[in-house]
């Protein structure tokens, strides 16, 4: 059995989408938690949705709210 932490990677809910990238660039993974100060889960990201993001935004500095 996998661990799940192999493919998950977390993220702040301040970060933006260039940071989101490289997290998952970096670490090959295809799931990103997106959590505020508190360790609250607020929302899963995948690559696909950082995918569409980058295409209806074009700007990697929007933060990662945006993503929806």
């Amino acid at each position: 059995m996998r661990n799940i932490n192999e493919n998950i990677v977390f993220v702040n809910d301040n970060e933006d989408i260039n940071e989101l990238i490289n997290k998952f660039k970096n670490k090959k993974k295809t799931i990103a938690l997106c959590i505020n100060k508190k360790k609250v889960v607020l929302g899963i990201i995948t690559v696909g949705d950082l995918r569409r993001a980058i295409s209806k935004y074009k700007d990697f500095k929007s933060n990662i709210k945006t993503i929806n």
